[in-house]
């Protein structure tokens, strides 16, 4: 039995296309994602309809993240503050994009839950830990260990960094397969992981693949998005090309030049100056 494991697509659905048609290729039995399927990049139900093709073609695992869940808190309580900026005009324009079914869709899915098959140890998953949407965790530290300590199983599959990286301690594994649509720390290619069953023991190989970034770059500007979201728009193509947390430190500065918590387009444009994302025009820095 081999998975193919995907978190934090964030609607980058060239990319997600791209890392389906790989593990397809080399024979993956089901999918997990692990959340953050959408938000930050154009067309988010175009993502949807990929996720919901590959249910049909194999057993697949889906749980909600973060994002998923700001959208369905969004729905059943209006933020009466979303609107085109660089601070919620990306939210916004997600949630603009999906239908009320695409809204009960992702409610459905848990944020952790757990994958038993026949012959293989059972797996848990969670898009950041089994009890929070929000948690982040890193090899080596002592929150992790925590997480591990708890598992009720020899495994478990996790997203919610962006950083891929595979963990051992308290006798168990963790696997992160970092980011299909927004990898950070200067890693610009899709990432997921295969885990395969082997005996009593899930083996893991990680797998990056370069895709048709330009291709997703032109949806941001078909789409309407950059006017919509603005600068936090042109620090996430900045991300795609080069990787890189450009749009989270972009905000966090923005925030400490606005201290009022109003984030003013002033503030985040003087960020995006000087963190080098655009320029004295305001146009992006390739």
């Amino acid at each position: 039995m081999r998975l193919a494991v995907f978190a934090d697509i964030h609607a980058n659905s060239e990319a997600l296309s791209t890392c389906l048609a790989y593990a397809d290729h080399v024979g993956a039995d089901g999918y997990v994602f692990l959340g953050d399927h959408i938000t930050d990049c154009p067309y988010p139900q175009r993502t949807l309809r990929l996720m919901r093709d590959a249910a049909q073609r194999k057993p697949s695992w889906m749980l909600r993240g973060n994002r998923e869940d700001v959208l369905i808190r969004h729905h059943e309580h209006p933020q009466e503050d979303w609107k085109p900026s660089s601070a919620t005009g990306s939210l916004l324009y997600t949630y603009e994009n999906l239908s009320a079914e695409d809204i009960q869709y992702l409610k459905r899915m848990p944020i952790a839950s757990a994958i038993d098959l026949p012959g293989c140890p059972p797996l848990s998953i969670a898009h950041a830990t089994p009890v929070s949407n929000t948690a982040l965790v890193y090899p080596g530290s002592e929150a992790l260990d925590a997480v591990l300590r708890t598992c009720p199983h020899p495994a478990m599959l996790s997203g919610h960094s962006h950083f891929q990286f595979r963990y051992e301690s308290e006798g168990k594994q963790f696997v992160n397969p970092g980011s299909v649509g927004m990898p950070f720390y200067g890693q610009p290619m899709a990432q997921f992981a295969l885990v395969s069953c082997q005996g009593r023991r899930w083996t893991v190989r990680m797998i990056n693949v370069d895709y048709d970034k330009e291709s997703q770059i032109r949806q941001f500007e078909e789409s309407g998005l950059i006017e919509t979201a603005r600068i936090w728009a042109l620090a996430t193509i900045k991300t795609i090309r080069s990787g890189g947390r450009w749009a989270i430190e972009c905000r966090q500065l923005a925030a400490r030049r606005s201290p009022n918590g109003e984030y003013s387009e002033r503030a985040w444009e003087e960020a995006a100056r000087e963190l080098g994302i655009i320029d004295q025009d305001g146009q992006l820095i390739p």
